[in-house]
Order: structure tokens, then sequence, then C-alpha cells
């Protein structure tokens, strides 16, 4: 039965002040695959966290092969903050006047804007580096060591602002592994540059094991998604033959090959006419913008080809030459449905 050993370490940021930060490792009553479960990197992303320590307390004398190590909270003082990152060696008085707005997510009081280059505050672009980068850093390179160097699995929580949540992945072998979790649709991330390949999911992904990025759907906040958290968990484990449980979907699973925007041409308000991840056919309408000043629809946006409905646009305001939605070319990964545990690994 899973048998959970609790381990803490303490930290000091630049200003003095001391914080622990905690993983769990669950051992099976066999042996088996090591599974490595990340969160709280970011400091506004909070499902993740709160899902982690459900499933300390689900596999907590579970039945199952192999070794499962979580780390709920990866960076404590950014999430007591809500924010993105700890910002150790800046003006903390700075963060009081600052409120999030989805209309300017990519704002930083610090003007420390990911478009901007790199900030090494970032947690998540901190991983197997030969530089320690400040307390974030410290803290990746002892989880490293603790948790993710010889994992078969590493899987990173994370949020956004969609409608629902997605998978990031960087190499094509966690593919079908990723396809098993449960989410709808697994993009494909490209570590462009040497800060961007500190990712966790692209350097647990180099060293020999499987690794992707689950990101629910919103930041600053929490929706009803632990169902859907935990069913994933469980899900992987099983393809990894860590338990007989079955598989899980509760809806296809789609890869992404490419994306295209539909850009509004008139300004108004934005109907919906299909949800996220809805297929599409080519030609088929997708949104309408209405007139603000009489009741005509001034513009009826198409899919370009078909596929399914992509992220849309969290304004309810068009603005001319903006994208309003993707629509995605996928490929089916995964059928809804329940699957014996074994075979697993391709689309059925």
């Amino acid at each position: 039965m899973g048998t959970p050993q609790f381990v803490s370490r303490s930290f000091t940021c630049a200003q003095g002040r001391e914080f622990t930060v905690s993983y769990c490792r669950i051992q099976g009553s066999r042996p088996g695959p090591a599974v490595a479960l990340i969160a709280g990197q970011h400091g506004m992303e909070h499902i993740g966290p709160v899902l982690l320590k459900q499933i300390v307390a689900e596999l907590t004398g579970a039945d199952f092969a192999g070794s499962v190590s979580i780390c709920a909270c990866a960076n404590p003082l950014a999430l007591e903050l809500d924010y993105e990152f700890y910002p150790e060696n800046e003006d903390l008085s700075v963060l009081n006047d600052y409120f999030y707005s989805r209309f300017r997510h990519d704002y930083c009081p610090y003007g420390m804007e990911r478009a901007k280059g790199p900030n090494y505050y970032n947690m998540n672009r901190l991983w197997n580096r030969d530089t320690i980068h400040g307390v974030a850093g410290e803290i990746t390179h002892w989880l490293w060591d603790e948790m993710i160097e010889g994992a078969d699995l590493t899987v990173d929580f994370h949020s956004l602002q969609a409608d629902k949540p997605l998978i990031y992945n960087w190499h094509e072998e966690s593919v079908a592994l990723a396809g098993c979790f449960g989410a709808h649709a697994i993009y494909h991330v490209a570590a462009a540059d040497e800060f961007n390949q500190g990712n966790l999911g692209f350097q647990a992904g180099t060293q020999g094991g499987q690794a992707f990025c689950v990101e629910f759907s919103r930041q600053h906040e929490y929706r009803d998604e632990y169902a859907l958290g935990t069913q994933g968990i469980h899900n992987v484990m099983a393809a990894l033959g860590m338990t007989t449980r079955d598989i899980v979907l509760e809806h296809p699973t789609y890869e992404v090959i490419s994306s295209t925007p539909t850009e509004a041409t008139a300004i108004g308000h934005i109907r919906y006419l299909k949800h996220e991840y809805d297929p599409v056919s080519e030609g088929e309408p997708v949104f309408q913008i209405l007139s603000l000043e009489s009741f005509d629809v001034l513009q009826q946006g198409v899919a370009a080809h078909d596929g399914i409905v992509g992220r849309r646009t969290p304004k309810p305001i068009s603005r001319i030459g903006e994208s309003v939605l993707s629509v995605l070319k996928v490929q089916i990964i995964q059928q809804a449905g329940q699957y014996p545990q074994k075979g697993l690994t391709h689309a059925q």
C-alpha cells in the first residue's frame, strides 16, 4: 500500500525572509515507474496546488507499483502574493497598487513582461541550470535532485486564461501518454532559446523520461476542474502499468497540428456560435459581430478549414484586425471511452 514520506527544506530569500518548501514521496507496494508531480511554480496558479494535496490523500494507502513524488507548492512566497513570481530583490510595495486584469494579461509593474526578455525570477525557466538564479533557482535545483532526475514521467501543473484545460508538450515521445490524461487538446511548444529551455517540461523530457504540462483554465481563481485533474493522474499511472484501473476519457483528445486565427473586420459585440474544442467544418459559422448602433450583424465569422474551435479572445468587444478565435487542425490521439490500462499508447 502507498506509504508517504514528507520532506521539507528551509530557504531564505534576498530580503531575509525564511520559508519552507515541502514534497511528499509515496512509495507503492512493489517496484515500478517513478512519477513526479509539481504545482505552484507561478504564484497566480492555484488549482494545481490544491489538487496535488488531494492526490496525496488518495494515494496514501492505495495499491500501486512504483513511486509518486509530489510537490504541491513549489513557490510559496509567490503563491502568497497571488503573483507570477517572487521579486525578491525588488520593492514589494509596488505590488500594493497592482491589480490583475485578463485584458492586460501580460502586464508587469516591474517592467518584466515576458515579451521584454529573460526574467530570472520566473521559476519555470530555472530548471537544470548550471547557474543558480536567486531563491527560485535554489528551489528548482533542490527539487531537480530530489524528484525530477530519474523520473519516468514528470507532470507540471499550471493555469492560464482559457475556457477549458489543455496540455503543453515539448517532446514527441510524450504525446501518447499526454493523450491519456484527459485534457481536450495537446499543443506542441518550442523551447526557442536558452532561456525558455529552462522550462521544467523541456528539461525533464530531455533527461530520458517523459514530461508534459497540464494547464488548467483560470489563473487567479478556482474552477471545478479537480475531477479532471485527479482522473488524469490516475489515467497516466494506469497507462504506465502502475495500477490496474481503467483509463477513463470523457471526451476525445486532440493533438494540435496548426492554428488559424479568424480576425475581426468590424467593431461590435462578439457572439460565439461554438464552444472551445467543438468540431467544425470549413465554412461553418463560428461567431458573429453585432453592431453597437443597430440590430445588424456586421460580420459572420466562419471556419477557415475543418477542425476544432481553439482558444477565444476574452474581450467582449471586437477590434478590427484582432483575432476573435482560432480554428485548429488536429488529429485524434484518443477517442472518448473507458479502456483497460494496458496498451493505451496509440489512438484507438
